[in-house]
């Protein structure tokens, strides 16, 4: 599995705010970006970490200015992107801060101008830093959508189709032929970023729900799962990973996760999402919170043999 996949953000902490902006504007395209604010864990060597982002990294950011022009770190990370023989595109925050001798034969792009030009020249130099998303009409049955596959789980046949197709994540959307997803109120939500490559989850989570819709069949409905998993284990193919060091990971999993439910919710938010936990706790929980919180959340445990509600999260009221 090739490593450079995300964009590296260098800059200097004295021009956060300002970058921020950019960063938020390069996620909402769909873009997968690492900044040093979040992704250094307590603990690790911060310097090497950075460095080993900018050697995974598809493109490095130098986001430019008297600040930063004036930063060892941002200098050193220069240095070492050229070592590497990354494209390295510079984002001119201040036109009066004259380029350094290392980029200023860099075509420089100003702040001003950034988003038409800056998307224009990330998708050519690495256009699989970009999620995909699926042409997908929640208003048609399941076996009417577009390029999907089917699979069997349990004794019953499903329609799975690929709603986000991401740099590190993938969203897969899945339900019965017949099934139209928005007439359905309650969407199974799997986050899988640890454990076996498969649908594994998936079916001890239906197993789960159709237990409860035994319970109570006055309140069963088709069931409608989401199921988002992270990285291939580059040392073991069959696995999933997340590497704790890589923020590139936790928020191509946050941001894909969030797309998926956008799309399941553009015409209706009146859907209950029930997140079950095979997956880091903290991850599934922060994606709950950090989610439109005009949705309801149930998060669910694998607790013994069976999966357990451990709490709901409800919408904000109007």
């Amino acid at each position: 599995m090739p490593d450079s996949k995300h964009i590296f953000i260098s800059y200097s902490r004295k021009d956060r705010i300002i970058v921020g902006e950019f960063v938020e504007a390069l996620r909402k395209a769909d873009f997968i970006v690492w900044q040093d604010v979040s992704g250094i864990s307590a603990g690790t060597n911060w310097e090497e970490t950075l460095l080993e982002a900018i050697d995974k990294s598809a493109v490095v950011l130098v986001f430019w200015s008297q600040a930063s022009s004036l930063s060892p770190m941002v200098n050193k990370e220069i240095d070492h992107a050229i070592a590497q023989n990354k494209p390295i595109i510079p984002i001119w925050l201040e036109r009066a801060t004259p380029l350094s001798p290392q980029l200023d034969k860099r075509q420089a792009i100003v702040g001003k101008t950034f988003t038409s030009k800056l998307t224009e020249a990330l998708l050519i130099l690495a256009p699989r830093i970009q999620r995909q998303i699926n042409d997908f009409d929640d208003s048609i049955p399941m076996s009417k959508q577009k390029n999907f596959d089917r699979k069997t789980i349990g004794d019953r046949e499903y329609i799975t189709l690929l709603l986000v197709d991401s740099v590190y994540c993938k969203a897969h959307l899945i339900a019965e032929a017949t099934t139209i997803v928005g007439q359905v109120s309650r969407i199974q939500l799997i986050i899988q970023n640890t454990r076996d490559v498969g649908y594994a989850s998936v079916k001890e989570s239906f197993s789960c729900i159709l237990a409860e819709d035994a319970q109570h069949p006055a309140d069963a409905q088709p069931l409608v799962a989401l199921h988002v998993t992270g990285p291939i284990n580059p040392a073991d193919a069959l696995k999933y990973y997340i590497d704790p060091t890589n923020v590139a990971h936790y928020s191509d999993m946050n941001d894909t996760t969030h797309k998926a439910i956008s799309l399941l919710t553009r015409n209706d938010n009146n859907k209950v999402f029930q997140v079950f936990l095979f997956t880091l706790v903290d991850i599934a929980f922060l994606i709950a919170m950090s989610a439109n919180r005009w949705i309801a959340f149930q998060l669910y445990k694998w607790i013994g043999d069976k999966y357990s509600r451990i709490m709901t999260i409800p919408p904000r009221s109007s």
